[in-house]
Parts: structure tokens; sequence; C-alpha cells
């Protein structure tokens, strides 16, 4: 596992790197800091937004962080770029969306 530090000093090297983008992602993720996490897996997805993976983090951070109408986007685009299965648990997200949209009808989750 790559620190934080020095995750951000190989992406002053190579700033369009997702795969760097998304591993700092992951590291705030593992310290449960999702406001940084969102921001680092934004930016992976935007630089290769046909990655399920990157749009599935991207949705959890934002769920996390309670921009759910957000998240809910990130997870339905996830769905539309996972197509094979194995980057993204189909009945995982297909539950959390569910779950959202019970929150958007006022229902409790």
């Amino acid at each position: 596992e790559s620190s934080v530090e020095e995750i951000h000093a190989l992406i002053e090297h190579h700033p369009d790197s997702a795969p760097l983008y998304f591993a700092l992602g992951s590291a705030f993720a593992r310290d449960s800091d999702w406001v940084e996490a969102r921001v680092a897996f934004e930016e992976a997805f935007n630089r290769s937004p046909l990655r399920a993976d990157y749009a599935f983090n991207l949705a959890v951070s934002l769920d996390r962080i309670g921009r759910y109408s957000e998240a809910e986007s990130l997870y339905n685009r996830a769905l539309e770029l996972g197509d094979d299965g194995q980057t993204v648990d189909r009945a995982v997200v297909a539950a959390r969306l569910n779950e959202l949209s019970a929150v958007a009808a006022g229902k409790k989750p």
C-alpha cells in the first residue's frame, strides 16, 4: 500500500494518470476520508470515464458524503459500463440504488 504522500509525488510526475488518482482515492477511502477520496476518484473518472470501477468508487464516495443524487447517477453509470460483472457487483449496486430511491421517496432506507 502506498502512502498518500508517495502517490502525490507520483502524480506530480504523471498528472494525467487515472490509475494514480484512483490509488490516491483508495488510500483516502481506507482512512475514511471520503471528501478527499471523492476528489481523487473524480479526477480518476474524469481521466478515464469508461472505467466502471472508477464510476463505482466515485459513487461510493459521493454516497458517503451525502450527495445521494450524484451518487445515484454514478452508480447507474457504473452499471452501464460494467457489463462484465467483474469490476462492479451488480447486486450490491442495485440494492443501494433501491435504498436511495426509498430515501428519495421519503421512506426509511
